[in-house]
């Protein structure tokens, strides 16, 4: 992908602290629909310095102008 290529926004990343102190992940289409990956916690106390990875999930292409 080229650095001048048009960019178009399709959504965004959502989190959400739960009571038992985990952390919800999810993701909003540019449509408004709330997307949650089948894998998608992180646990209450994650160690220092390690990334954690969702499940996929598929969006649709914003539509075209």
């Amino acid at each position: 992908m080229s650095l001048y290529a048009p960019r178009v926004a399709i959504g965004k990343i959502c989190v959400r602290r739960l009571a038992d102190g985990r952390v919800e992940l999810g993701f909003r289409d540019a449509a408004g629909e709330q997307i949650v990956p089948d894998i998608r916690y992180v646990p209450a106390d994650p160690p220092v310095g390690v990334w954690f990875r969702s499940s996929e999930v598929i969006v649709r292409p914003p539509p075209t102008p």
